[in-house]
């Protein structure tokens, strides 16, 4: 194909957005975006033209995410689970975005290689299970407010996408915002994004995200140090700052899921019952001590 004979491409970003998002199909999307590359390789602007690409990609990827940011700045709720091709577009442009990223090549050779190589590799799934979800994160605002605490006026967003490549396993991202955190769990499907593995995904990303709410000096481990020991590895007079930080982290998700639903895996953490109470009690005061 050469370039009198390429598909139509809009150069403005918001207009290239949208024909990206029109196009439900991700394979569509890539192979759309792989054609126009191919036949613009001699452009001396190739490198803004794939500038250009992946800003509109990442604008057609992100719409619900924008959209439901402005429902919550109406206190509508501060979640939002997302399935379908809307998903797929968002998984895929995170991948892009991540090897163009890393890439030391230029940002057009870069996103070549990446949509010519996902266009190959990408394989079509059943989305991973998630009816647990819902009811996990308003089990956890209704337990310890954790939605309006920790999330605050950031999102809570659980991505279930319908492609995948082989070896993928779930990406967690979370960044601290004022009054509040952004959190993104993706769990692609597979042999091993089952039920159980997404609920235990569920839980563990708002455990990290109230690590990332809390600064990094401000998580009490010296305060807490007898709780775990008792907790976990009784009778121990010492433990350091590694073992602490180890056991801090498996007492938070203990006081996340005690009492709340789906969370049978807390079963495999070792900790006498008289405890758990006093780790949900624990979790719940580190949410209330927040600044917001």
């Amino acid at each position: 194909m050469n370039k009198t004979e390429s598909i139509p491409f809009p150069a403005d970003a918001e207009a290239l957005a949208a024909a990206i998002a029109e196009k439900k199909d991700i394979v569509s999307v890539l192979e759309m975006i792989s054609d126009h590359l191919k036949a613009h390789a001699d452009d001396a602007d190739r490198d803004e033209r794939a500038e250009c690409i992946l800003e509109a990609l990442n604008s057609a990827a992100s719409a619900p995410l924008r959209a439901a940011a402005e429902q919550n700045a109406a206190d509508r709720p501060r979640y939002l689970i997302l399935e379908g091709s809307d998903v797929d577009l968002l998984w895929v442009a995170d991948q892009l975005r991540f090897d163009v990223t890393l890439s030391r090549d230029c940002a057009f050779n870069a996103l070549s290689i990446s949509c010519s190589d996902l266009s190959l590799d990408l394989r079509r799934v059943e989305a991973c299970e998630h009816a647990h979800a819902r009811p996990i994160l308003e089990g956890l605002e209704a337990h310890c407010a954790y939605l309006s605490r920790v999330i605050g006026s950031g999102l809570h967003v659980l991505s279930f996408p319908t492609v995948t490549l082989d070896g993928a396993d779930y990406e967690l991202r979370c960044v601290k915002q004022n009054g509040g955190v952004f959190c993104m769990l993706q769990v692609p499907a597979g042999e091993q994004a089952d039920e159980a593995k997404a609920d235990f995904l569920v839980y563990f990303s708002a455990c990290f995200s109230l690590f990332k709410a809390l600064e990094a000096s401000k998580r009490p481990l010296a305060d807490v140090a007898d709780l775990i020991r008792r907790s976990f590895v009784p009778g121990a007079r010492i433990l350091d700052h590694e073992l602490l930080a180890d056991y801090f982290y498996r007492g938070v998700l203990l006081g996340f899921c005690d009492g709340l639903p789906y969370a049978d895996f807390t079963e495999a953490i070792d900790c006498k019952e008289e405890w758990r109470g006093a780790w949900r009690s624990f979790v719940a005061d580190l949410i209330r001590g927040l600044q917001r």
